[in-house]
């Protein structure tokens, strides 16, 4: 059986539920969730204890730089995106305790594939909907603010992109 999910491929569509589980937890911003992240992944022993992070990729912003409403609405962002992580684990999950259910989960092979990791085609700002890169059509911060309860087909901006690959 090939078990196929979107997640967590753009755009990062997951239901209302599933984002509220990630409200406020992103709100330090990406420049402190990425020197978070290396210190965990540090102490796992998940990489060498002398691994820094890249240095950051040019044009993209400081966390510390943005305005009250981009942090606002790049954290909503984030935890669209967060959520849809976690909607596919549990799907895996449950796929995992049926093989156990029918007595198959130790005759069965489980490889986890991904494409490309974490991805910048969600521009400096996001993207509200993840074809107006495609179809030309410039969104704003200003535009996608108002929007922020409609977030769920998002793509997440370049700056969580560099968070979730960002060490060398």
């Amino acid at each position: 059986m090939w078990l196929a999910l979107g997640a967590c491929h753009a755009p990062h569509h997951v239901p209302k539920e599933w984002i509220e589980k990630y409200k406020g937890k992103f709100d330090k911003g990406w420049d402190k969730v990425k020197e978070e992240t290396l210190e965990r992944q540090k102490k796992m022993g998940i990489v060498p204890k002398n691994t820094e992070l890249a240095p950051p990729n040019e044009g993209v912003q400081k966390w510390d730089d943005l305005s009250a409403d981009e942090k606002k609405l790049f954290v909503r962002m984030m935890e669209c995106y967060a959520g849809f992580l976690s909607h596919a684990d549990e799907q895996i999950g449950r796929f995992i305790a049926f093989l156990e259910k029918i007595g198959k989960l130790q005759s069965t092979l489980i490889f986890v594939c991904s494409d490309n990791g974490a991805s910048a085609e969600g521009t400096l700002t996001g993207l509200f909907d993840e074809m107006s890169v495609a179809n030309l059509v410039p969104e704003t911060v200003e535009e996608n603010i108002k929007r922020l309860d409609e977030l769920g087909y998002n793509h997440y901006p370049v700056g969580w992109a560099m968070a979730g690959d960002d060490t060398i």
